[in-house]
């Protein structure tokens, strides 16, 4: 018989019980029973009076996704994690902040076949662990799903008004795990504190109320929000907040008063004023009041909600990593150790939660340590709460995530401080032979994405849509046109902006084989501007209304595009020309005709009469800041519009970073340039 290899590896230690007794028993005997069976065995294991015997208990196989264990098993014996597996697999260990760059272009290649077999190879705990309180019939109605469960050793508890005169050993089990003190949280520990977050499921109707209580007598002043209230048609939160400024609402026993929301990047900071009322009655349901009732004489608890809503269930977020670890940074920022726990909750409160507490622990060693255990941590932090890091897509995203993390950090700048940067940037450290900015350069270079992310544009059928083979989009944020008419594949790619998720288009000038799907890319994305970067492109292919030809056709099978000038430059040179005619603006429309019937959209159209040849910067700044000047002026008039920028093959002059950088300019930060992607 072949030698298995064992690995072993030590966690916090863990409580299992021995046995499980029946947790529907009503007998106060049988409850006192049971509670000094578990302190006589607790005891006898702190003092060693009993022997430990080698008594082994193996996991077994689940039928779920999330955890699909391989042939190897894992064997938990106390605090110890035993892992069996075939002689190929390597229990994952702690590494350097210099080796995560190669560690990750090992694990990444192959379709991250390495990452997925480490992540069904994470230990699962729930066979070892007691979830009495969650199964409670009185509580059941509480959890958002039947099988996400809150471990009992780690779960957080409520106050009860009772409470203080509750005996444990007089009640019987359903009086102690009263539905009055359950909610559907744990303790989850950090990096460095044992109780740093409090992980959650989305608030339902009947939990609001449990779900403020917790947020005041815990003394919470963050709650992170990884969900949206609905995905898809189902409901995956029930909001618990209120949406009008300065105009309290009542939730259970707690008046709650929004009084500040902005926009943050990629999520939402709300405000909230929150009091305790003077209400003995108990109630989960939700009752909106315009006037405050009577409040306590309590001090007000400021709560801070930093809402993301840019993140799918059992997914990863929409945009690109760092998106996540400025949120996380911000959270620290303005969270002190003293204001712990923080609250963290998606829909179950299991996946997104789990991945957010692992990339927040993770920044945290590689500061302190330069050091990295993404299995290890994920390993302890199972304990606590069920399922935490729910899918593989998301064990390779917190990689991914780090992996960037490591190689530009944070590289936004403080605006008051942006001239002195790029001063210092320019100029190179002793005896260097680059400048700072060259440095951060050619880590852009460094960075690793496989053509193998590139399929659809590198199909047979779709590369003689591409100007130029080395300029071309990725598949998770490229365009993607319906099949009904013409070809589903443009050579455009979604950029986000700062107001707006998806705000830029970045795409390559037309060609006459691909002018259809460019117009089909306008109507179908609702872009309302478009600017043109290549001023050679017109004298090798004019895709728009002239003035000499105010009226362009172009169909394809059952669908035709007419474009008709409305309004031309050279109608009122004074009027739509800037800068010496350098930036040239005309209006038109854009009316699809097609069996199902006729629509029409308006669309204003920019061009950039200055040359700038691609991979070289324009000669005339100024001219560039004022275009982005009109044309963010212009999208301001347009409800829901994008913008479709092209030039050449759409690559450098098309990255338009400056964009969102100058949309930052109102916030304290500039957002990072070599982040952005």
């Amino acid at each position: 018989m072949a030698r298995e290899n064992i690995f072993v590896r030590h966690f916090f230690p863990i409580n299992f019980p021995v046995f499980k007794p029946d947790h529907n028993f009503k007998s106060s005997k049988q409850h006192r029973t049971h509670l000094l069976k578990k302190k006589k065995i607790k005891n006898a294991d702190r003092t060693n009076q009993v022997p430990l015997k080698e008594k082994k208990e193996n996991l077994t196989s689940r039928e779920n996704p999330s955890v699909n264990w391989l042939s190897s098993k894992v064997t938990i014996f106390k605090n110890i994690l035993i892992c069996r597996g075939s002689s190929d697999f390597v229990l994952p260990g702690e590494f350097s902040r210099t080796e995560m760059t190669n560690i990750w272009l090992v694990k990444h290649a192959n379709g991250d076949l390495i990452l997925d077999e480490e992540y069904r190879n994470l230990p699962d705990y729930r066979d070892f662990k007691t979830c009495y309180a969650s199964q409670l019939m009185s509580n059941e109605s509480k959890n958002r799903f039947l099988d996400i469960k809150a471990y009992d050793d780690s779960r957080v508890i409520l106050d009860t008004c009772s409470q203080n005169n509750l005996s444990i050993s007089t009640e019987s089990m359903s009086d102690y795990y009263s539905e009055t003190d359950y909610i559907n949280a744990n303790f989850v520990q950090g990096y460095s504190h044992e109780k740093k977050f409090i992980a959650t499921q989305g608030p339902k109707k009947e939990t609001i109320n449990d779900f403020w209580r917790m947020i005041y007598q815990y003394r919470v002043s963050a709650i992170v929000m990884l969900t949206k209230l609905v995905e898809k048609g189902v409901e995956r939160c029930t909001q618990y907040w209120p949406d009008k400024l300065n105009m309290p609402e009542v939730f259970g026993d707690y008046e709650l008063t929004l009084k500040d929301q902005q926009k943050c990047g990629d999520y939402i900071k709300r405000t909230f004023d929150l009091v305790k009322l003077n209400n003995n009655k108990n109630t989960t349901m939700t009752t909106v009041l315009n006037t405050p009732t009577s409040i306590s004489t309590r001090k007000i608890l400021t709560v801070n909600q930093y809402y993301y809503p840019e993140w799918p269930d059992k997914d990863t977020p929409s945009t690109d990593p760092i998106s996540i670890l400025h949120l996380i940074r911000d959270v620290n920022r303005h969270h002190l150790a003293y204001q712990y726990p923080i609250v963290v909750h998606c829909s179950a409160g299991v996946g997104r939660t789990g991945t957010y507490i692992t990339l927040d622990a993770m920044m945290e060693k590689i500061n302190a340590e330069a050091k990295i255990d993404i299995f290890g941590f994920i390993s302890k932090i199972r304990t606590r709460r069920q399922y935490l890091v729910q899918t593989s897509k998301q064990y390779i995203f917190i990689h991914e995530a780090l992996y960037e993390y490591c190689l530009y950090g944070f590289t936004d700048i403080d605006v008051s401080h942006l001239v002195s940067y790029y001063k210092n940037s320019k100029e190179s450290k002793q005896n260097a032979k680059r400048t700072r900015l060259e440095v951060e350069f050619e880590k852009l270079t460094t960075a690793f994405y496989p053509n193998s992310q590139a399929r659809e544009a590198f199909s047979n059928e779709n590369k003689h849509r591409n100007r130029n083979l080395d300029c071309i989009c990725y598949d998770e944020n490229r365009i993607r046109l319906s099949n009904l008419n013409g070809a589903s594949y443009i050579n455009a790619t979604m950029i986000r902006g700062f107001e707006i998720a998806n705000e830029l288009i970045i795409t390559q000038d037309p060609m006459q084989h691909t002018e259809f799907e460019f117009w089909k890319m306008l109507t179908e994305y609702e872009c309302r501007i478009i600017v043109t970067l290549n001023k050679s492109i017109q004298n090798e292919f004019v895709y728009w209304p002239t003035e000499e030809q105010p009226i362009r056709n172009c169909e394809c099978d059952c669908v035709k595009f007419v474009i008709q000038l409305v309004n031309g430059s050279s109608q009122s040179n004074q009027q739509n020309d800037s800068f010496n005619g350098m930036i040239s603006r005309r209006e038109f429309e854009i009316i699809e005709q097609k069996y199902s019937g006729t629509s029409k959209i308006y669309v204003t159209h920019f061009i950039l009469n200055e040359e700038w040849p691609e991979d070289s910067i324009p000669s005339n700044k100024a001219c560039i800041l004022d275009l982005i000047g009109q044309v963010q002026k212009t999208g301001a008039k347009c409800e829901r519009s994008r913008v479709a920028v092209h030039a050449h093959g759409g690559g450098s002059n098309c990255s338009w970073n400056l964009w969102t950088c100058l949309e930052f300019i109102p916030s304290p930060q500039i957002p990072s340039i070599a982040g952005r992607r």
